[in-house]
């Protein structure tokens, strides 16, 4: 992305418009936008670190899960799109940020 704008501003250079033009100056605030946002989560801190290990111990906790729901039950398990390989689906995303998305509400009755 940052390459692909950066050869955007050249372009746009080659052709003649200025440093100030507003396209220029666009490409160049997403371009710092993008850069300020990676160093945030790449900085090797010990806080990200630790940000990145919760992310990860999150996400093996929901593919366990997922097994058992898949094995389980399994109408649950094509609702929610966990796949038979237990990879979560679209309405499971799971990143920085885990959500839950469904796209209709449903009452489950659980019986053992």
């Amino acid at each position: 992305m940052i390459q692909e704008l950066g050869n955007d501003i050249k372009i746009a250079l080659d052709d003649g418009m200025m440093e100030e033009d507003d396209y220029i100056v666009e490409r160049n605030n997403k371009i710092e936008r993008i850069t300020n946002a990676i160093s945030v989560y790449q900085d090797g801190s010990e806080r990200n670190r630790l940000r990145e290990q919760a992310r990860q111990s999150v996400q093996k906790a929901i593919i366990r899960c997922a097994k058992i729901i898949r094995r389980e039950l399994p109408e649950l398990a094509d609702y929610l799109r966990i796949e038979s390989e237990y990879k979560t689906g679209k309405k499971i995303q799971t990143g920085h940020t885990c959500i839950y998305v469904p796209d209709e509400e449903i009452l489950w009755r659980l019986f053992k």
